[in-house]
């Protein structure tokens, strides 16, 4: 079961430090939940996988057009909490742009505010949830043998024809 809860008007989704790798959860948080903000606590050790950790953060908020908030363990082997919007740069119809924000490895407050015009304005400009083929936007229906035979043989359809 999906974690979302409501706080002042504004839908929270909350996920946990690994699973900031599978898109499909802050997908089904964002899009199928309603969730503007999703929670992210996380300890992320400065490791091999660490260069990914900002961008993963990056991605998963703007490809879902929501605000997150990623919180890591502070300390010289972790640290780097970031605050990202739903989007990076400029936005037709906001008067500045927007930015993430980062903490370094010292304790400390990364303060974000969720402003419903930037998601409107956001998902106005670039409508990924409009857009998306239909085939990605829900699970295939349980009489629907040709996808399920896809993702079985497959993979999500990859290199299997329609027809086969």
């Amino acid at each position: 079961e999906l974690g979302v809860f409501e706080c002042d008007g504004v839908r929270v989704g909350v996920t946990i430090c690994y699973d900031l790798r599978f898109p499909e959860l802050y997908r089904a948080l964002a899009w199928d939940a309603g969730c503007d903000l999703i929670l992210h606590p996380a300890a992320f050790v400065r490791d091999a996988t660490f260069p990914m950790y900002h961008q993963f953060v990056a991605t998963r908020a703007v490809e879902n057009g929501v605000y997150l908030l990623s919180v890591s363990y502070a300390g010289e082997r972790f640290g780097s909490s970031v605050a990202c919007p739903p989007w990076i740069g400029d936005v037709p119809g906001l008067a500045a742009p927007l930015a993430a924000a980062s903490l370094g490895t010292a304790e400390g407050v990364l303060p974000l505010v969720v402003e419903p015009r930037h998601l409107e304005a956001v998902r106005r400009a670039y409508p990924y949830r409009r857009d998306v083929h239909p085939r990605l936007r829900a699970p295939p229906a349980q009489g629907d043998r040709r996808l399920q035979r896809e993702r079985r043989v497959g993979g999500e359809g990859v290199g299997v024809r329609p027809d086969s």
